[in-house]
């Protein structure tokens, strides 16, 4: 798979990746927004064909190192909720999954020219709380966003919520503390193991013909997952 994006206040992740054969680019964290997702990849940036939208907190350096990608840069994602929204959008194949009131006009503009749907979710951590396994394929914590992924016949499990940690005053989301880092394997920050429903995960990624890994020796946390660019 391509190069990820991810916060640069995970380096322990970056290096556990690194491990793995996944190249990685750190991005800035952004202090206009709350401490613990200001350095979260799926807060900051989105990734669509050739075009990358990132939080216009990132400049100089950092932005040359992203190729020949054509750069948006998107204002104003801070706090409060849902502003920091502004990037944290789904995309499932010709399908985006967003809060259409947070969803930052480039992006709502340039998907919606090429085609895609874009469907409204009341829930504005939309990617956050969407763990991608393929265009067809997701685990989440929300049932709401549960059924209306079934509606538009996309293969859902559906999880307990409230294992994943986040911070002391929030948990985080399946989405954000894993990421697909190779067509057939999907890596969680911390040990899934632990989680209620982890034996219906290891079943479903098994349909799926996905292997996972992860690390027991820390706990299941949000990092704000990967970005491919």
């Amino acid at each position: 798979m391509s190069t990820f994006l991810i916060g640069e206040e995970y380096k322990v992740v970056q290096e556990e990746l690194d491990s793995f054969g996944v190249s990685t680019l750190l991005l800035p964290k952004n202090n206009s927004l709350p401490e613990e997702i200001s350095s979260h990849a799926d807060i900051l940036a989105f990734s669509y064909k050739n075009k990358l939208f990132l939080s216009d907190h990132v400049k100089g350096d950092r932005a040359r190192l992203f190729g020949d990608r054509k750069v948006t840069f998107i204002k104003d994602v801070k706090a409060p909720y849902p502003k920091d929204c502004k990037l944290n959008v789904c995309l499932l194949k010709d399908k985006l999954f967003c809060n259409t009131n947070a969803i930052s006009s480039e992006i709502y503009n340039t998907v919606k020219e090429d085609g895609v749907q874009i469907i409204h979710t009341n829930q504005g951590y939309t990617k956050c709380s969407i763990c991608v396994i393929n265009d067809n394929t997701v685990i989440t914590e929300d049932d709401k966003l549960s059924s209306l992924l079934k509606i538009y016949q996309i293969n859902v499990l559906t999880i307990s919520k409230g294992y994943v940690h986040l911070s002391d005053k929030h948990y985080g989301f399946i989405g954000g503390c894993a990421s697909m880092i190779a067509d057939n394997r999907l890596y969680f920050n911390g040990d899934i193991s632990k989680h209620p429903n982890y034996r219906q995960i290891q079943d479903f990624l098994y349909k799926a013909q996905v292997d996972l890994v992860f690390n027991s020796n820390r706990p299941l946390t949000d990092f704000g997952g990967l970005v491919a660019i």
